[in-house]
């Protein structure tokens, strides 16, 4: 293990198990059923494989990501991508979301972009 990062003991990338959201999921000890978990905030979201195993990790391990592990994508973590229902572009690198990935009804979308025009129409 690199002496640069020598709180961590977990040697492979954080596949499987569920972590935390928003940030670092660098499993740095425990188990999947007692993880611990970097935790400082999220700054990058990894794609690890074409199933869409994803993660999220802070700027000192995006730097370990990088140089020790395989990944499809890697990109700055934003809101899109925290979203349920957002998809992954692999030809872009990056989350997006869709009205359809959202399952808003029609005059949902409408009140979202205007709320004002909404009550016009629709009254209340």
């Amino acid at each position: 293990m690199s002496d640069e990062y020598p709180e961590s003991n977990v040697a492979g990338p954080p596949l499987g198990g569920v972590a935390p959201p928003l940030q670092c999921n660098r499993l740095l000890d425990g188990t999947f059923e007692a993880p611990v978990y970097c935790g400082a905030e999220g700054k990058w979201h990894v794609i690890w494989n074409l199933d869409v195993e994803n993660g999220i990790c802070c700027d000192k391990h995006a730097d370990e990501v990088r140089r020790r592990w395989a990944y499809v994508g890697f990109h700055p973590y934003e809101m899109a991508c925290s979203i349920q229902g957002a998809h992954w572009l692999p030809d872009e690198d990056r989350c997006v979301v869709t009205d359809d990935d959202l399952g808003l009804t029609e005059a949902a979308l409408v009140f979202a972009a205007s709320p004002s025009s909404y009550k016009e129409t629709h009254g209340n």
